[in-house]
């Protein structure tokens, strides 16, 4: 959501994601499930915002979003430089996060030049 909402304003300086389906098409597929049909997905997106500094943020132990889904979403993005994607250690989809976030807040946004 946040990479969608970015795409639409002119006033966002960073994007952070926690473990966010940021490419639900290559995400259905290497789980063997049916295409969502109708949603919007951030990976369309991904060149448009792609000067934009962002960290994505993956759980190690995420065993719903890996971090291939990060992968394809940066692949599709003009300036790729400008997306850093950060494994998370003790972290699941949905657990582990909390005691983090400070740190994850703080960390350093890769340079877009």
């Amino acid at each position: 959501m946040a990479v969608l909402v970015a795409a639409r304003r002119t006033d966002v300086t960073s994007i952070r994601t926690v473990a966010g389906n940021l490419d639900h098409v290559i995400l259905n597929q290497r789980k063997k499930v049916s295409p969502l049909t109708g949603s919007l997905s951030a990976a369309d997106v991904a060149a448009q915002v792609s000067t934009i500094p962002q960290i994505h943020f993956v759980g190690a132990e995420d065993d719903i979003i890996g971090a291939y889904v990060a992968e394809s979403y940066r692949s599709r993005a003009a300036a790729r430089n400008c997306i850093a994607i950060q494994t998370v250690s003790g972290a699941s989809h949905g657990d582990g996060w909390e005691d983090m976030w400070p740190r994850l807040l703080a960390a350093q946004l890769p340079y877009c030049n």
